[in-house]
């Protein structure tokens, strides 16, 4: 539990988290969007610590919340039902390697008989492919998936592993590169949808994101 706040030249940002309620309340001004939005806390997180080289770890929180409330924007106002929303909150802490590198993609969408579902899936500096932290919720319960190959040489990008199979299709992107003396970085996000199987279920057009990156530093 506990607060906490953030503000900026045209950003406010207050998030009151209550887990003994289990809701995360979270107001938001930003420009011309303002929301005040209910995450409620009652899906199970995905919680893992990883070896990422010798001495080194990573601990990574990642889980779907179903998300209601309201979002006004420029005189129009969007009501969000929590039977309908969901938000991906992803916490992240690591002492990477010198060499670090990574490929992840995250969705939420239906399955062909309607449940919602929402995945995880990752590629990283962790040797041991025991070792992971791919996985998918269906109906609000965890359960894990198989490592999986990204295959990103072409359009569209491909993610497969033993009853699994995806296909992103980019809707736009954010990209860095950066090189300054020993420090590198190229990073690439996209935002997009997934179509394919997952689990054994059929997916269509389900909405997330994509990263690729390749840094030193």
């Amino acid at each position: 539990d506990g607060d906490t706040w953030l503000k900026a030249r045209g950003l406010r940002l207050a998030l009151r988290s209550r887990l003994d309620d289990e809701r995360h309340d979270v107001e938001i001004e930003a420009g011309d969007v303002q929301a005040e939005l209910t995450c409620h806390a009652t899906t199970t997180p995905l919680e893992v610590v990883l070896p990422v080289g010798r001495g080194r770890a990573m601990w990574s929180h990642k889980v779907p919340l179903p998300v209601s409330g309201t979002v006004r924007w420029r005189g129009r106002t969007i009501e969000l039902d929590r039977t309908e929303t969901t938000g991906i909150f992803d916490i992240h802490k690591a002492h990477y390697p010198h060499h670090t590198w990574w490929r992840w993609a995250t969705f939420v969408g239906r399955d062909e008989e309607g449940r919602r579902l929402a995945v995880n899936l990752t590629r990283n500096v962790v040797r041991d492919p025991t070792l992971h932290e791919c996985a998918v919720w269906l109906d609000g319960g965890l359960r894990p998936l198989p490592l999986p190959e990204f295959h990103l040489e072409r359009e569209p990008w491909r993610i497969t592993a033993t009853d699994l199979d995806l296909c992103f299709e980019g809707e736009g992107e954010r990209r860095e590169d950066l090189h300054a003396l020993v420090v590198r970085s190229s990073f690439r996000q996209r935002y997009g949808t997934f179509t394919g199987v997952v689990a054994g279920r059929r997916i269509e057009r389900a909405f997330g994101l994509f990263e690729d990156h390749d840094a030193r530093w």
